[in-house]
């Protein structure tokens, strides 16, 4: 286990990403989708570049257990500048595309 250290508190463990992507012999490398990292919306730059180097550390720990992963999907609309730097392939950008979503109002219903 490894600790992070964040904004959110001290020493919060985490897995290590070595073990998780173990691939039994003979067996063929499972088909995955893109490995995802998000960060908290309200993180600092600090926070929000650990974060995606942890999510970029673990496709590598992936690919090289011998999965055939390739994308790195991680940031959205306030944070993809940040993502790109740190490898993302993949970023959603919803709000920026789409403005932001509007905010529920209590004891209304919903559409």
């Amino acid at each position: 286990m490894a600790t992070d250290v964040t904004q959110q508190g001290l020493g919060r463990s985490r897995p290590e990403p070595s073990g998780f992507a173990t691939i039994e012999p003979g067996a063929p490398p499972a088909r995955r989708g893109p490995q995802r990292g998000l960060a908290p919306l309200d993180a600092v730059e600090s926070v929000l570049r650990a974060t995606f180097c942890g999510a970029r550390e673990a496709l590598r720990a992936v690919v090289a257990a011998g999965h055939p992963a390739t994308e790195l999907s991680m940031g959205m609309s306030n944070d993809y500048e940040i993502a790109v730097e740190e490898g993302a392939t993949m970023v959603r950008l919803g709000t920026i595309l789409f403005g932001a979503r509007p905010v529920p109002v209590a004891g209304q219903a919903h559409d």
